[in-house]
């Protein structure tokens, strides 16, 4: 989460309170680039998991698209009881705030931008 300060420097405005505004980076502005491809990476496209040639590949947007859309209930799976990732894997598993990301991106049409 990022806090971003505003403020005046103007005589006039002293004493003035200063405007706090907090950016959620968990939920906001998510993009498949810059924030689902990376966790993707880390956590699910691993050798023997989610690659090509493997099952169900979410290296590949498409397939990962398509996935979601014919999956009730996606995001369940990397909560936490959810099964993802799974006891064998070598990846980590999903932070909470990766799981907020991909909800975000999911709820928001899950684009390929």
């Amino acid at each position: 989460m990022f806090i971003v300060i505003l403020s005046n420097s103007c005589t006039k405005d002293v004493g003035k309170p200063i405007t706090v505004v907090q950016v959620d980076t968990c939920t906001t502005d998510i993009s498949y680039m810059k924030h689902i491809v990376p966790l993707i990476n880390q956590s699910c496209g691993l050798s023997g998991c989610h690659v090509t040639g493997g099952y169900k590949d979410f290296t590949n947007y498409n397939a990962l698209k398509s996935t979601i859309d014919n999956t009730s209930n996606f995001i369940a799976r990397f909560k936490p009881g959810g099964g993802m990732p799974p006891s064998y894997s070598v990846g980590p598993p999903l932070t909470d705030c990766q799981v907020s990301k991909l909800e975000s991106w999911i709820k928001a049409g899950a684009l390929n931008n």
